[in-house]
């Protein structure tokens, strides 16, 4: 995984006085019990950080569904300028391949 570049996201994303709303799919079922410290985690959560600069969006999907993302449901206005995506499906690999960034076209329609 690249990590400058997450570190990056989350460098524009919380300075600059920004503010801070957590989100979590209310669909998706905690995942518990994992390994020595009976760890839990959210397969579907994100954060939306909000600065004069801008808005950023971080959003971790480590469950096995695609999930599509309304920013009308966050009363978001506009489209956004940029949208990354850091894919890291394969887990079970020994050889040291970061996971790619690629650019999504924002206005795009599937």
């Amino acid at each position: 995984m690249p990590a400058t570049v997450v570190l990056q996201w989350f460098d524009q994303a919380a300075n600059d006085n920004s503010t801070f709303q957590r989100l979590v799919d209310s669909t998706s079922l905690p995942v518990s019990g994992l390994g020595e410290f009976s760890e839990s985690y959210n397969p579907v959560e994100g954060g939306l950080f909000n600065s004069a600069k801008g808005t950023t969006l971080i959003i971790q999907n480590a469950s096995s569904e695609t999930r599509w993302y309304d920013p009308a449901t966050q009363s978001q206005k506009n489209a956004p300028t940029s949208v990354e995506l850091l894919v890291a499906d394969n887990f079970t690999s020994t050889a040291y391949d970061p996971a790619p960034v690629q650019n999504l076209d924002p206005h795009a329609r599937s």
